[in-house]
């Protein structure tokens, strides 16, 4: 996102990401075809999540955002993390998510990876705010 601040946002389902996208296709689809949908629908839910988030905080700041389209990048948090941590940014805002779906709560954190010019001016919007 760029604006106020720009960041780079993550988003990591705490659970197995195939239940994620199992409770929200269906129980009844196999496994063959939920894994097949997979790709396609974590980069629909993260741009859902990332989109209310970047709203909310826009609307709270009173600032605005230009939202890119996500792209969707499999491995382990960390392993993510760190490699755009070293290449995009120095610091790290994390927001833990909770998302309830029919019976189920999924929970899991939303990353959003600063620059040190962002991280002024986040904590200039927060000191205003």
């Amino acid at each position: 996102m760029t604006g106020a601040f720009d960041a780079h946002s993550m988003l990591f389902p705490e659970e197995n990401s195939m239940e994620v996208v199992r409770l929200l296709m269906g129980s009844h689809l196999s496994d063959e075809l939920v894994a097949d949908m997979q790709e396609e629908a974590l980069i629909e839910i993260g741009n859902i999540v990332l989109n209310a988030c970047i709203g909310s905080i826009a609307t709270t700041l009173g600032k605005q955002f230009d939202v890119g389209l996500p792209v969707f990048e499999s491995g382990k948090p960390m392993d993510l993390l760190s490699a755009s941590v070293t290449s995009k940014a120095d610091g790290v805002l994390l927001i833990r998510i909770n998302m309830e779906l029919s019976n189920s709560k999924v929970k899991g954190y939303l990353a959003f990876l600063l620059g040190p010019t962002s991280q002024e001016n986040l904590q200039k919007s927060l000191k205003t705010f």
